[in-house]
Order: structure tokens, then sequence, then C-alpha cells
């Protein structure tokens, strides 16, 4: 049981060390210039080549859900990437990006360019 609570305490205290990273990582300058221009350069991808960052698009616009400028970059790419091929709308879907453009609209609702793209994308 002893040993059980300690390792209990140590998995708290590292959980909350990796969210802590995680949340100043989100706050890096870097890190959303670098996430911006690779959603900016998805529109320069070829066409059958697009669907292939559906996860990454989804997965950055998740990791930085309070800046605006990188949920609409996301929702363009999105719609980029499903207007490119037929078909790529259901494998879209299927990477999970309807929550997160709901959630990007819901979260900046005042941001007229986030919600221009993100119906766009719908």
């Amino acid at each position: 049981a002893v040993l059980l609570a300690v390792f209990w305490h140590l998995q708290a205290k590292y959980q909350a060390f990796r969210e802590g990273a995680e949340e100043s990582w989100r706050h890096d300058g870097d890190a959303q210039r670098s996430a911006a221009g690779m959603l900016d350069a998805l529109a320069e991808a070829p066409e059958g080549e697009r669907v292939k960052y559906a996860r990454q698009v989804v997965q950055i616009m998740r990791d930085f859900p309070t800046k605006g400028v990188i949920q609409q970059k996301g929702c363009l790419a999105l719609e980029s990437i499903c207007r490119a091929q037929r078909g790529n709308p259901s494998r879209v879907q299927r990477a999970g990006a309807i929550p997160v453009i709901l959630a990007a609209l819901e979260s900046h609702p005042k941001v007229r360019a986030v919600q221009r793209a993100g119906l766009s994308a719908m």
C-alpha cells in the first residue's frame, strides 16, 4: 500500500510538471511561428499530398487553442485539404477535425477571420 501511495504521488508530480511544460510551450513565440509556418506551407504542397497532413493540422490546432491566428490558419489548411481531392473530406473528418473546428469557432466568437475560415472549413 505504501509503494502504491509513493507511485501515485510521483505520478501526480510528473503530471503537474508535464502540464506546466506544455503550458509554457503554448506561449512560446518560436513554437507558434513554426506552427503558423507549417500551416502556411501546406497551401504550397501538391494537392495529392495534402491529406497526409490532416492529423498534424488538427494537433497544431489542439496545441494552440487560444491563438486566433493559428486557429484561422488551421481552418484554412483543413479546407484546402478537403478541396484538394475527392474523398479528402471524410479523411479529414476521421482525423478529428470537426470538434477542433467547432472549438475554434466557440473560442474565438469575435474574430471574424477565425469565424470565416472555420465556417468555410465545415
